[in-house]
């Protein structure tokens, strides 16, 4: 890990560390547990990969698709006497389409931007953090635990038809905790185009209701009841403003997926709640096939 005691420029963009897809299946290799049959796309041959805490395995893909997370070192800022004021951690997914370079590129150009969003951001909060430290040690006052920005992605699907990711992040800048933040992206193989929720159906306010629906009845099971700041949100118009949001759904393996973040339906400590609903449900819908995950997209 590197300590860094000047202004960020790029925390994330640009730095890449090894990293390595698995294969089409994702099995483990032999008996270790600890091992993965890892495929390199340029040259079509497998190899044996210890897994360390540093790799950052993909699966769920297929010999055309690989998602290479490239995760550049941590980035510590201190003050001239060496107190650590401020955390950056940053990686993100490099997508390659072999014989789809044009899609691919749509996808990264994408993924890049929202990394440059997360620099920017980065470069203000870092600005902050070292003022609020400085004055408190200028007024002899112990600092608190240092202040921190994160980026991450999760593949949480990637096949012929889907290439779809959460982008994830937190901030701590003093207090209790810090705030997480998830926004689902969905990006279309073939084109490299973000998908719409509009898209996902050719009668889109039907398949909003009946999505909708479905939502609500998922939100009074008991689960979802013990989570809820008030159950009165499910149908008030809450619960749809919160689910239907920009951001706030992503396709998966198992279905579509909407997101409520913390404090918007529940507290804090219920973490980001996840309405899924199947594909097997979605197809009664209207959901276009072209969307469906299913074996056959590997």
């Amino acid at each position: 890990m590197k300590r860094q005691n000047l202004k960020v420029l790029s925390a994330c963009a640009g730095i890449m560390c090894a990293t390595l897809c698995l294969n089409a299946c994702g099995a483990n290799a032999g008996n270790n547990p600890n091992t993965f049959i890892l495929e390199n796309p340029a040259s079509g041959k497998t190899q044996e990969q210890e897994i360390t805490e540093t790799d950052i395995v993909v699966s769920d893909t297929n010999s055309d698709i690989t998602v290479t997370i490239k995760a550049p070192d941590d980035v510590e800022l201190t003050t001239e006497d060496g107190t650590l004021y401020y955390t950056i951690t940053c990686s993100y997914p490099v997508v390659f389409i072999n014989g789809n370079e044009a899609a691919a590129e749509k996808i990264n150009a994408d993924i890049l931007s929202r990394v440059d969003a997360f620099n920017t951001g980065v470069n203000i909060q870092a600005e902050t953090a070292k003022e609020d430290f400085e004055y408190m040690l200028d007024d002899g006052v112990q600092p608190p635990m240092p202040y921190s920005s994160d980026l991450s992605f999760t593949v949480t699907r990637a096949d012929d038809n889907v290439i779809a990711f959460t982008e994830n992040s937190y901030e701590y800048m003093g207090g209790a905790h810090g705030m997480p933040g998830t926004t689902g992206i969905n990006y279309n193989t073939k084109t490299g185009e973000l998908i719409t929720f509009t898209e996902l159906s050719d009668n889109p306010d039907a398949f909003r209701a009946d999505t909708l629906a479905y939502n609500q009845a998922l939100a009074q099971t008991e689960y979802y009841n013990m989570q809820l700041f008030n159950t009165d949100d499910i149908t008030n118009g809450t619960l749809e403003q919160v689910l239907y949001a920009d951001g706030m759904w992503y396709l998966s393996t198992s279905g579509l997926v909407f997101m409520s973040p913390p404090y918007a339906l529940a507290p804090y400590s219920s973490g980001t709640l996840e309405f899924t609903i199947p594909y097997g449900d979605l197809k009664g819908m209207g959901f276009k096939e072209a969307y469906t995950y299913t074996a056959d997209n590997l």
